[in-house]
């Protein structure tokens, strides 16, 4: 297991004869970027001083994905890209779903949990989940709200594909079950 968020320089890790699978957790582009404001800016301006800082990096998983800098503009090529990427080999899951996501990676992994180590996953996840219902995220369709989807429409755009992928793993997932 690699864990890091630099994709394109781990590709050159990874063959056709030693394989990799990108796991994939997303939060809600709004939501990513308060909690990057509170946890490393919020002592020393407002969020809305933060949209429009410097500091403030539109579209971050988008480029990450299609290997772009922040002073690169976006194109939908670009996002075409990386919803490809994450499509063919992405293990995709949204963070308001830890707890699924953390099951489909058990039986992926063939992983044998015990009650303890099962009980152990779903209070860290419950944890995280609880954290991010505390968070003060801005109401969908508020001014704020708004205001970062739009810096962020590469991004939001991604988070929706990412839904319907989870959404359509689910499906299978319970097809297979019946």
């Amino acid at each position: 297991t690699i864990v890091s968020s630099n994709i394109h320089e781990m590709n050159n890790v990874f063959t056709s004869d030693n394989r990799g699978r990108l796991f994939f957790l997303m939060k809600h582009p709004t939501h990513n970027e308060v909690d990057r404001f509170l946890r490393e800016f919020s002592t020393a301006m407002t969020v809305d001083q933060y949209i429009q800082s410097p500091y403030f990096v539109d579209n971050w998983m988008t480029r990450s994905l299609a290997n772009k800098s922040s002073d690169q503009e976006l194109t939908q090529e670009d996002l075409d890209f990386s919803m490809e990427v994450l499509s063919q080999k992405g293990f995709v899951g949204v963070f308001a779903s830890m707890e699924e996501y953390i099951e489909r990676l058990n039986l992926f992994f063939k992983w044998n949990l015990d009650d303890e180590q099962r009980g152990c996953c779903q209070f860290v996840s419950q944890q995280l989940y609880s954290t991010y219902m505390e968070t003060p995220y801005p109401v969908e369709g508020s001014e704020l709200w708004r205001k970062i989807v739009i810096k962020q429409k590469f991004d939001v755009q991604l988070f929706h594909f990412v839904e319907s992928l989870f959404d359509d793993e689910r499906q299978i997932s319970l097809k297979s079950k019946d």
